[in-house]
């Protein structure tokens, strides 16, 4: 007879379950950092293996399951990592799920915090930051130069400390352009290539190039207070022209973006207006000016002498006093109509033989011409007293009739 014998059957056809834990997806890790994964089987879990990239796996037999990695290893970026589960049947499943690697030693400036922006100063305060989670870090390595992916070595320039200013007149006259400061932390002052950073400085130190044709399409004095100037742009060969400054008389008005301005209301008055040339860097250019004579407002005039009614003889000297706030070009004098003289200056009188005028009533005006030719008169009357007497001793009474023409 054959006897058979039941014995225990371990049977696993089903696939075990794997989830990476950490780090989440597109995560950003540094320094040393631990990858964890979940992995369950009903028969049980052999295994789980960590790849990163197309690296070799690493192995862990026992839950939980991780692997500490050093991400200084990595290059800054993107990579991916694999989780690899196998169980006691020999099935394998995995899974995989990218992340970010960002180990580069932190890199600021407060001097100069914008690397798309130009700066005129030449002294450049920096702040190097160690990176983090690898350890203690006791320096930095650094190069300065006008490339854009340097490396620092064990021959580059070594700083202990993380703040320290670089004054880039050191190196030379022509220092203006775009500069790359290349950091890597250090450890046991061994540079750690993985951590290298790159911080942009942008120099300019030379003035733009000041506008032309500055002007506002009028030549001497107006009577428009509104007025609209233009100019031609100024350049900048290095960081190129940013805004443009208008002054008054010396003052600073506005700032524009663009070579054109309008100016309302400008009181009567001589002006000294000017635009100057702004690059990116804040270098200003020479000032172009131009005159500007504004005159709103006609004069003032008023008779001085003789007051209205007075009597004048002989010869009188006749005044007026005329006002304007951008100035009076003139004074026209006139008696009846017809101008009898003028004066450009202050004190504004003319003097007149007023025996040439028939005796009784006259009318004196005066016309004061501003700077742009506006005119405002006044007018009193006053007597002419020139009459010549005649006197007889003889005939003494010109009403009464006498028989004799002696005398």
């Amino acid at each position: 007879h054959e006897t058979s014998a039941l014995r225990d059957l371990q049977v696993d056809n089903g696939l075990p379950d794997v989830t990476i834990e950490a780090p989440d997806a597109d995560q950003t890790v540094f320094g040393q950092y631990v990858f964890r994964a979940n992995a369950s089987d009903a028969a049980g879990v052999a295994s789980v293996a960590f790849a990163v990239d197309a690296g070799v796996p690493s192995v862990d037999a026992t839950a939980p399951y991780e692997l500490s990695f050093d991400t200084t290893t990595l290059t800054t970026g993107q990579h991916t990592l694999t989780a690899i589960v196998t169980d006691v049947g020999g099935h394998v499943v995995s899974v995989a799920r990218t992340f970010f690697v960002d180990n580069a030693t932190g890199v600021t400036s407060s001097s100069h915090p914008n690397q798309s922006s130009w700066y005129s100063n030449p002294r450049v305060d920096l702040t190097f930051t160690p990176v983090q989670g690898v350890g203690a870090i006791d320096g930095f390595f650094y190069v300065i130069d006008q490339n854009t992916s340097t490396v620092p070595t064990t021959g580059s320039l070594y700083t202990p400390i993380g703040d320290f200013t670089v004054d880039f007149n050191q190196f030379g006259p022509g220092i203006e352009g775009t500069w790359t400061v290349h950091v890597v932390s250090a450890q046991g002052a061994v540079p750690m290539p993985s951590t290298v950073s790159h911080y942009r400085i942008r120099l300019d130190r030379t003035p733009p190039t000041a506008p032309t044709g500055f002007d506002d399409g009028v030549s001497g004095w107006t009577s428009t207070p509104n007025r609209t100037f233009t100019w031609n742009i100024g350049g900048d060969a290095l960081s190129g022209g940013d805004r443009y400054r208008f002054f008054v008389n010396g003052s600073l008005q506005a700032s524009t973006p663009v070579n054109r301005i309008t100016v309302e209301d400008l009181p009567d008055g001589d002006y000294n207006v000017g635009v100057c040339t702004v690059d990116r860097a804040g270098n200003e250019s020479a000032i172009t000016t131009h005159q500007v004579q504004i005159d709103a407002k006609p004069p003032v005039v008023s008779i001085l002498t003789p007051t209205a009614g007075e009597s004048v003889s002989g010869v009188y000297t006749f005044t007026a006093s005329a006002e304007d706030s951008a100035g009076v070009s003139g004074v026209e004098f006139r008696i009846d109509g017809w101008t009898v003289g003028t004066d450009n200056t202050a004190p504004y009188e003319i003097s007149l033989n007023t025996a040439s005028l028939t005796p009784g009533q006259h009318t004196f005006t005066v016309i004061a011409t501003d700077m742009v030719a506006r005119r405002t008169p006044a007018s009193i009357q006053f007597i002419a007293a020139n009459q010549t007497r005649i006197g007889s001793t003889t005939h003494p009474d010109p009403t009464a009739w006498y028989n004799s023409v002696a005398g």
